[in-house]
């Protein structure tokens, strides 16, 4: 009696008979967040890592990160800007402000106002300047808004009520 030996091979179909089945279409690659968007959620994540003592300080940081101290100072300073300004920046809001338009270089000499409100008169003036988005009745709104009134979470109210976001 002979013994047998039974192996399956799968084999691929050739491209012609393939041509007869529809390829599946990938689907688009989802839409790149810019880099300051990223880096303002890395900011907030690390300033929760050091609320809930994951790490001890910004050396830890610089050390799990492989990045110096200062860069991780860069990073963290961005937490410093006004919470609607972070806002924009996180979510960057339809034609409100095109985060893709801002650095974080021009975003940290915002960043060193200690008050808010001058803060966002510098970011309007920043915006208008380089005409990156922000609707001009905003701009008019922050130059003549002097009453500590946060004109860019106005331009975002505004935005957010005509738009659909989904």
């Amino acid at each position: 009696m002979k013994d047998r030996c039974e192996d399956e091979i799968p084999l691929k179909r050739t491209a012609r008979q393939a041509a007869g089945r529809q390829k599946k279409e990938a689907a688009p690659p989802p839409p790149r967040i810019p880099r300051i968007t990223r880096l303002m959620a890395l900011a907030i994540k690390f300033q929760d890592m050091i609320d809930r003592g994951e790490v001890k300080d910004y050396a830890d940081l610089a050390r799990l990160g492989f990045v110096t101290r200062a860069r991780v100072t860069q990073i963290m300073n961005l937490t410093l800007l006004a919470p609607d300004i972070q806002e924009v920046i996180l979510f960057h809001l339809h034609g409100v402000l095109r985060p893709e338009g801002l650095s974080e270089r021009e975003l940290r000499g915002v960043g060193n106002n200690e008050c808010w409100s001058t803060q966002r008169r510098r970011l309007a003036d920043m915006v208008r300047d380089a005409g990156l988005g922000m609707p001009s009745e905003a701009v008019r709104e922050a130059q003549r808004d002097r009453s500590g009134r946060a004109p860019v979470a106005g331009a975002v109210r505004r935005a957010l009520s005509t738009t659909d976001l989904t």
